[in-house]
């Protein structure tokens, strides 16, 4: 995913006041069906909100593709009562943005008066999906992957590997997505905030352009349900310049032609 104001969750608390996440089966939150959940990133350096999205019928939050970093999640003022927990369902990725194809160990801290503070590891699953429950809303998690970074994008006759880096309000660069194109050069990425991307081949002339399929979210992350307009500009010379004005279907798609590597773009959803 191009991330996205980057979709990507963390986890876990430990104090005597607080109660303690764990890991379970059978997921649910604590007085937290359907509500509605903003989730903030810490990528880059800098915080922004990555998505808002409401938990189902027993509390659970889910999310793909989540890169290892801080995260916080704040229920929405309409929806908090006493006593909230939250479970999150997660399709992990690791420090690149590759979807983890095994078993992998994940390592959990927490802010403890701003001191990063170990809690304990835990396993997903063969397809990188991690299952917590007891997450306390507005405490800061990180999740970190780094040791156990074993998934990889093998190569494919037919298929480009790209890498993604994104810059998203006043972040850093960071990597966001590490993917395959179709057989078509159909490059596809979900969860794409509005912000700045660049993208390079892992194995062939970065001169042969590809095409883009984004599915944008707009400036707080959330969901697009109505047809919109996508600005887009490139960088040349340093120079920011608009190559035109796209417009999304009624799901937040958009497809972007003629895409090239080694070159900045900057992505702008309108309202």
């Amino acid at each position: 995913m191009i991330h996205a104001k980057k979709a990507y969750l963390a986890l876990f608390v430990a104090a005597a006041f607080l109660v303690v996440p764990f890991a379970t089966k059978a997921l649910s939150g604590t007085n937290a069906n359907n509500v509605k959940v903003k989730v903030y990133a810490k990528q880059g350096g800098d915080w922004f909100r990555a998505l808002t999205r409401r938990t189902d019928n027993d509390g659970v939050l889910k999310i793909k593709n989540v890169l290892p970093g801080w995260y916080r999640m704040e229920i929405d003022d309409d929806d908090v009562t006493s006593g909230q927990d939250l479970a999150v369902q997660l399709r992990m990725t690791d420090v690149k943005g590759r979807r983890l194809k095994e078993e992998t160990d994940v390592d959990v801290y927490y802010d403890n008066a701003g001191t990063e503070t170990f809690y304990s590891t835990f396993e997903t699953d063969d397809d990188g999906w991690l299952k917590i429950s007891g997450l306390i809303p507005d405490l800061e998690y990180k999740m970190d992957i780094s040791k156990n970074d074993m998934s990889s994008v093998s190569k494919k006759d037919g298929m480009a590997r790209i890498k993604v880096k994104a810059k998203i309000d006043k972040s850093d660069w960071f990597p966001s997505a590490y993917q395959r194109t179709d057989e078509n050069m159909v490059l596809e990425l979900e969860n794409v905030l509005p912000g700045k991307y660049k993208f390079k081949y892992k194995d062939r002339s970065e001169a042969e352009p590809f095409t883009l399929r984004l599915r944008v979210r707009d400036e707080d992350g959330k969901r697009i349900k109505e047809e919109v307009d996508v600005d887009l500009y490139a960088y040349i010379n340093k120079q920011r310049v608009p190559i035109g004005t796209m417009k999304t279907d009624a799901r937040g798609w958009v497809t972007i032609p003629g895409t090239m590597t080694n070159m900045k773009y900057k992505i702008k959803v309108k309202n």
